[in-house]
């Protein structure tokens, strides 16, 4: 089978779609992806070849993720707005790119352009995400909606739907313009499931839901143990003391001196060291000491493991990493989907209370902090899930399913 795979968002919601791509190769599937300019290598590495898109500008990047702190759609709608005037264009470029494809497949950011250049093409839009979403269950708050006043199962099933809505509406827009460039010749078959690169251990389906797997998380192990010397020789000090990390990701904030000197101040006054994880800006870089390392990037796969704690945003990726590593996290989520998945690791006991970035103080984080260095309960509970997931193999279980779904 050709299989097309769709994405367009930041790193950590792109590197899982490369890792389920190679699964997809391994599995004898004739594979290629889209994915914004920057990250197509993350697919390239793999040996998939990649329809790289120019997507939007840094600062523009900046300003939107500013944007949607305290207003969890405020993001979306501005990218959609930012991007619109791309969308005819792109549409033509992955039209041309796909043609002889069996299938198009991706995520909610995929999906933008994927659903209209499937019914171009005549092809299901196969859903395969990093979020439950497109799954009704009275167990679990909307994505986007943890927000809500706590209404029991009712309650959790409106917030999905309102989910839905904040997710497709954005980009209403955006695909009318594309099928009209498309001229979309038929409407594609419509297919029933999803796959989710999720562990089970963390979102289950609910009951009766045969069509939707929840395969595992989908981690890119190809460079996954690569540490640079500098790293390994910090982790390699004073080896009775335990460090912490501490990064957003792709997050941005007015002030990330001020986000990295709380952090700092809160992990001194607890006696750890620190690698501080630079990504996009919300922590500064700073000069550093014998108990602080700054870094631009890293692998979580391989630094996790090796923390006592892990502090970071809650995005989808991150926390599945965190997840996996088997040690605690403090979780400050900034918008988007981090509070669900903070108050899901809350849930599952292997974090403490999520504290939200507009709530940071150095007395919150270090109370956090001390609660997860020294709550054996959390510590064993973290180690426990973090096996479970390991011993998973979600990529292959998601590539396995693609094989199994008859198209």
């Amino acid at each position: 089978m050709k299989i097309t795979v769709m994405t367009q968002d930041t790193r950590g919601g792109v590197q899982p779609y490369a890792a389920l791509a190679r699964a997809l190769v391994e599995a004898g599937h004739e594979v290629q992806a889209v994915a914004p300019a920057d990250l197509a290598w993350l697919f390239e590495r793999n040996g998939v070849t990649c329809l790289a898109l120019d997507g939007m500008p840094t600062e523009l990047a900046r300003e939107v993720a500013l944007d949607s702190q305290g207003d969890r759609h405020g993001g979306l709608r501005k990218a959609a707005k930012a991007i619109a005037a791309k969308a005819p264009g792109w549409a033509v470029t992955v039209l041309e790119f796909a043609e002889g494809t069996d299938i198009l497949t991706g995520g909610v950011g995929g999906a933008v352009l994927g659903q209209p250049v499937a019914d171009a093409l005549g092809v299901p839009w196969v859903p395969a995400h990093l979020q439950p979403v497109g799954l009704r269950n009275r167990a679990y708050p909307g994505v986007l909606m943890t927000n809500l006043p706590r209404l029991g199962g009712l309650g959790n099933l409106l917030g999905q739907a309102l989910t839905e809505a904040a997710i497709r509406l954005p980009f209403q827009g955006m695909q009318k313009a594309a099928h009209r460039a498309l001229g979309a010749r038929t409407r594609a078959p419509k297919f029933a499931g999803a796959v989710y690169g999720i562990s089970p251990a963390v979102i289950q389906p609910p009951a009766g839901a045969d069509s939707h797997l929840m395969a595992g998380y989908w981690f890119d192990t190809s460079y996954a143990d690569v540490l640079a010397p500098e790293v390994l020789d910090f982790l390699a000090r004073e080896p009775g003391r335990p460090v912490v990390s501490v990064g957003f990701g792709s997050m941005h904030i007015a002030d990330p001196q001020a986000l990295r000197a709380t952090m700092l101040a809160s992990a001194r006054a607890l006696g750890v060291r620190v690698v501080f994880i630079a990504g996009n800006g919300a922590v500064a870089q700073g000069s550093d000491d014998p108990d602080v390392l700054t870094v631009s990037s890293i692998s979580h796969t391989a630094l996790f493991p090796r923390m006592a704690v892990n502090v970071h945003h809650g995005g989808a990726g991150t926390s599945a990493g965190a997840f996996a590593a088997g040690v605690p996290s403090v979780i400050v989520p900034f918008g988007a989907d981090q509070p669900f998945w903070a108050l899901r690791a809350s849930a599952l006991g292997v974090a403490p209370d999520p504290i939200p970035v507009e709530r940071v103080t150095q007395g919150r984080i270090t109370e956090a902090l001390r609660r997860a260095l020294s709550d054996e309960g959390l510590r064993a509970r973290s180690a426990e899930v973090g096996a479970t997931i390991r011993a998973e193999d979600g990529s292959r279980n998601a590539a396995q399913w693609y094989g199994r779904i008859g198209l």
